[in-house]
């Protein structure tokens, strides 16, 4: 191995130690750069300078045409530089002291510009699963929004895609990167841990820097185990994710799907004490400020707003929520820290953020905006997650069938008015068609003379009537083993065809779930199969009780806009209890 230079970390826990002191540092101590010690000054006071004990660290104010990119800084510096344009800071234990948020999938960390100051967030997938391959789905369905991310940034949005990949993958297992195209990058390692925010640690390339790694690698060597070389076996606890090919095998049926080069004997150690590097990520702009942000820090005066502009601000939220409810998604909750806004004066301005997929939700229908869609990147028809709140999440297990059976079709979905030709035309649909039925039923029978007649009776849906006495409706979901189905519509086939048990219309994409907490969408159905379960789960949409009553108390919220306000200034001006009592009254009258 290459003479390593001092700083050298010999494990995880040494690298701490070097940290420590100095990611929660005074004023008084070293600042951040070690090229301009006096820009760094500037730049990390009230960032890097905070304690530990500060949750929300103000972002530093950069002076204008300072020298900032191919800045240097030791993970010991108690700040993290992405690109070294973008920073967040950390406490001496690498735990980040930048505003976090957390959703289903996903953790968002605001960070800063360090010369124009702006605020941005920065979108990684939240690697709390029990495996690694677990963990490597995760990240997948954060690559498929990247995706998605990248082919709509020039939508009207409040929160556009600006960059992906920040983090360093300095070896990436997709294709070969030498030496001297990294060279002036760190490596970044993440850490998760359930009930805390991520840590993370920043290696320069002059402790990491794994000379002689340019070249080919044989197929069967993996990152983990050349880290492990790199660092004499002090860091085996370590993995990197690659890329895949959108997620899907190639032409050739290579391994392309092989979404990261894991090997099977890591399922069994403990990740909670591992460190993840080449994690994939997105930065989204940032909203100028928050509904929260605007009351708490009075920086805003609304006291020339109307009824009807709170009206407005409640309608525009009320669509959002129902626009991401029509899309099958969940949001985190309807809060003020989860309003957005770039116009603090404009009530259509504020909208719901979703964290768990940083996307945003205006309106139902983009028609309803004149044409423009300001529905975020990932709430789409590709991306639908079981990751209900308990109070939004009704399933029911069945067992009145141990056999089902899957099938594409294509029906005719519905009659549409052609406004020109003024004629009518029939619509076709693909759709996959489930039948849960008794094996018993099928014993003694040949299985091609058993799809045969199956897909006799579903493909032309010979039969079929739709069911109205099923609890299940279009958007609810059906858990057959691992897959998930979403439910069109519930029906019964004719007793003729010897299938006299119910039958499901759904989606032609298809979810699968890992363990309870993972799932995948298929961009494509499923080929045409049967399997046995020992139960099918019946999943209804999530209670809107939970979202009503957020919106009751976004609107009391707003009622108490001016008195918030008023009762942060009271240092100034002293004021009466009574008023403010009689204030509200009045206030609340007025929007009954």
């Amino acid at each position: 191995m290459p003479n390593q230079k001092k700083g050298t970390p010999k494990s995880s826990e040494s690298a701490q130690k070097k940290g420590k002191g100095s990611g929660g540092r005074s004023k008084n101590e070293p600042k951040p750069s070690p090229q301009s010690s006096e820009s760094a000054q500037k730049k990390g006071k009230g960032s890097g300078g905070r304690s530990k004990n500060v949750p929300k660290p103000s972002p530093p104010k950069a002076v204008a045409g300072e020298a900032s990119r191919n800045v240097e800084v030791k993970r010991g510096d108690g700040m993290i530089w992405l690109s070294g344009d973008h920073y967040f800071a950390i406490n001496e234990n690498g735990y980040c002291l930048a505003p976090v948020f957390e959703g289903a999938l996903g953790i968002v960390i605001q960070i800063t510009h360090v010369t124009r100051g702006n605020k941005y967030a920065l979108k990684i997938p939240r690697l709390f699963a029990d495996t690694s391959r677990e963990n490597a789905y995760i990240k997948d369905i954060l690559v498929t929004e990247k995706s998605q991310a990248a082919a709509v940034r020039q939508a009207e949005n409040i929160v556009r895609c600006v960059e992906m990949d920040l983090i360093s993958r300095p070896v990436s297992a997709n294709h070969r990167q030498d030496l001297v195209s990294w060279i002036n990058n760190s490596l970044i390692g993440i850490q998760f841990k359930k009930g805390t925010k991520p840590r993370f640690l920043q290696l320069s390339q002059e402790i990491s820097c794994p000379i002689g790694l340019n070249g080919d690698r044989s197929k069967g060597e993996y990152y983990e185990d050349i880290l492990a070389k790199m660092h004499q076996g002090h860091w085996l606890d370590t993995l990197e994710f690659s890329i895949p090919s959108n997620g899907q095998a190639n032409a050739q049926g290579k391994d392309a799907y092989r979404i990261s080069p894991l090997r099977t004997d890591h399922d069994a150690q403990n990740f909670e004490n591992s460190w993840y590097f080449g994690v994939p990520s997105i930065l989204y702009e940032w909203g100028e400020m928050t509904l929260q942000y605007l009351v708490s820090d009075a920086r805003a005066n609304f006291a020339d707003w109307k009824y009807g502009n709170y009206f407005t601000l409640l309608q525009t939220i009320c669509r959002g929520a129902n626009g991401l409810h029509k899309r099958g998604f969940i949001h985190a909750d309807i809060r003020p820290a989860n309003i957005m806004t770039n116009a603090i004066n404009t009530p259509e301005a504020y909208k719901l953020i979703d964290y768990a997929g940083f996307g945003m939700g205006g309106v139902v229908d983009p028609r309803e905006s004149g044409g423009n869609t300001v529905t975020g990147p990932a709430i789409n028809g590709e991306r639908i997650s079981p990751f209900y709140a308990p109070e939004r999440r009704y399933a029911i297990e069945k067992e009145d069938a141990d056999i089902a059976i899957v099938l594409e079709t294509t029906r005719l979905n519905h009659n549409k008015e052609n406004e020109k030709e003024e004629v009518i035309v029939n619509e076709k649909e693909e759709v996959i068609v489930v039948y849960l039925g008794w094996r018993q039923k099928l014993i003694n029978r040949e299985e091609e003379c058993i799809m045969s007649n199956v897909e006799k009776a579903l493909k032309g849906l010979d039969g079929f009537t739709p069911s109205t006495n099923v609890e299940l409706l279009k958007g609810d979901r059906l858990l057959a083993r691992d897959f998930l189905f979403e439910i069109l519509e519930v029906g019964k086939l004719s007793e003729s065809t010897g299938l006299d048990k119910l039958v499901y219309i759904c989606s032609r994409n298809v979810s699968q779930l890992f363990h309870g907490k993972i799932v995948v969408k298929h961009p494509n159905a499923t080929p045409n199969q049967w399997f046995s379960i020992p139960r099918a789960t019946e999943i209804k949409q999530w209670s809107v009780a939970s979202d009503v009553y957020s919106i009751g108390g976004l609107a009391l919220y707003l009622l108490l806009f001016d008195d918030a306000l008023l009762v942060r200034k009271s240092d100034a001006k002293p004021i009466n209890e009574d008023n403010i009592s009689n204030r509200v009254k009045t206030r609340t009258a007025g929007f009954l």
